[in-house]
């Protein structure tokens, strides 16, 4: 097995009983940047319930779509907006943002 050299107290299993050397616990300088949500995140509720609910991607695209095509003919007449400074300030703190993600 490709965990039996792992120690028992590192080994975590998912919701579905796959066992998995959790990082942070085998790397103890790593675990004061990883939150408890991360230690202990299951993905099989999430995964479970998208395969029980395979219309959802189906009916975002087409809502996308439908705003789409409805938003131009409602803005066709409509002033044009100055939201150069808004969407400045709204790129620079995805900039930030993914700064941090990068280095935590």
């Amino acid at each position: 097995s490709v965990l039996e050299d792992v120690p028992t107290e590192c080994i975590a299993a998912t919701g579905n009983g796959i066992e998995y050397a959790e990082f942070s616990c085998l790397y103890p300088q790593m675990e004061p940047f990883y939150t408890e949500f991360e230690k202990k995140y299951d993905p099989v509720p999430v995964l479970n319930w998208m395969l029980s609910h395979q219309y959802a991607p189906i009916l975002a695209c087409t809502l996308y779509g439908l705003f789409i095509v409805v938003g131009r003919a409602l803005m066709k007449d409509a002033n044009a907006w100055n939201w150069r400074r808004i969407l400045a300030v709204w790129n620079l703190s995805l900039s930030l943002f993914s700064w941090i993600g990068m280095f935590r």
